[in-house]
């Protein structure tokens, strides 16, 4: 999902947390699974990692995930979309205790907050390790405040609203639009398409993913 298509920014968005959080009015830059952040020179930023976080699987969050994601999306064997445009100037990441990190760029960059925020997600580390980086694909698995359940790709993707999500700067997810409903549809349509076509239908389900 570490891609510039519209679909895959508005699964990431649900599905996953970002190391920072852009708050949609104000604009301003605030922590979300980095609890606070350093820049230490021009091109170091140390940041100290939120303890208690889990992935939708279980799995604990800690520095070693986002170790492992930087070096995934850095590393050119992999060839990624948008690969150098995003991560391109990002030189890697140093994992300093069990929840603190340090990320080196090549050269400064004023982007770097908004890079944070918006295109690294972070992916949980044993989980990507064991089934590789394609599994995100088709069965995705992040931290955020909503968790995969079924898809198929382009047309439908069935997520459930984790009541477990740990809320911070973001927000957590709301309830159920009725108290009746077992589940409620959206359908999230392109503005770029002349038919207004869905680019894909989203049901959220107000019970807890399972681990």
């Amino acid at each position: 999902l570490h891609t510039n298509s519209r679909e895959s920014q508005i699964l990431s968005s649900l599905i996953y947390d970002t190391l920072l959080y852009a708050d949609p009015q104000s604009g301003k830059f605030a922590g979300l699974l980095a609890k606070s952040w350093t820049s230490v020179d021009d091109t170091t930023v140390e940041l100290e990692l939120r303890e208690g976080v889990r992935f939708h699987n279980g799995e604990a969050f800690d520095a070693d995930d986002v170790v492992q994601t930087i070096a995934i999306v850095t590393n050119p064997e992999n060839k990624l979309r948008q690969q150098e445009a995003d991560f391109g100037n990002i030189r890697g990441a140093e994992k300093l205790g069990p929840f603190k990190v340090r990320l080196r760029l090549k050269k400064p960059d004023a982007m770097a907050e908004y890079l944070l925020a918006n295109r690294l997600i972070i992916w949980p580390n044993d989980y990507t390790a064991a089934n590789s980086r394609q599994i995100h694909a088709t069965k995705p698995v992040g931290t955020g405040p909503y968790a995969m359940r079924t898809l198929q790709p382009g047309r439908t993707y069935s997520l459930a609203r984790s009541d477990s999500y740990v809320a911070g700067a973001r927000p957590r997810p709301p309830s159920a639009p009725s108290t009746s409903a077992s589940s409620a549809t959206y359908r999230l349509r392109s503005r770029n398409s002349p038919s207004g076509r869905s680019i894909c239908r989203s049901t959220f389900r107000p019970s807890s993913p399972k681990a």
